[in-house]
């Protein structure tokens, strides 16, 4: 059985699959927010790195003339 960090509370089977924290840490409901539980993760440095690997130029293709 998994506990939240913050307060120790038993999380549900639910909770326990999708309050994972990026900070690879559990917690309630109350506590998931990322502001709420004071959270070590680098949101601003991941999203933009990620960002500028995941962008794909796209280029359309020439429609010849008939």
């Amino acid at each position: 059985m998994v506990k939240c960090t913050d307060c120790k509370k038993k999380l549900t089977l639910v909770q326990e699959t999708t309050n994972l924290c990026r900070c690879e840490q559990y917690y309630c409901d109350s506590h998931k927010d990322a502001v709420v539980h004071k959270c070590t993760f680098d949101y601003h440095n991941f999203s933009s790195s990620n960002l500028n690997n995941t962008l794909v130029t796209v280029v359309a293709s020439k429609i010849d003339k008939i």
